[in-house]
């Protein structure tokens, strides 16, 4: 479990993928998260609980900062 920050028009990282769970709760911002070829909005207040084994990435698509939690589980 860790917090990011991510500023306007940036990714957290590359699209990547990975064993477990994963989901982001999202304190500031808005964010799109792309799994594979299906986008999804996040806004603040807003949370999302997907399978990282699908490639995935996270672009802050807002006009400020995005400060997001995540968590991952084992796997």
């Amino acid at each position: 479990m860790h917090i990011s920050a991510v500023g306007p028009g940036q990714r957290s990282h590359p699209p990547h993928q990975h064993g477990g769970w994963e989901a982001f709760y999202l304190f500031e911002g808005e964010g799109t998260l792309e799994i594979e070829d299906e986008r999804q909005v996040i806004r603040a207040g807003g949370s999302i609980v997907f399978d990282p084994r699908r490639m995935h990435g996270l672009v802050n698509t807002g006009d400020v900062e995005m400060r997001y939690l995540v968590i991952l589980t084992g796997g």
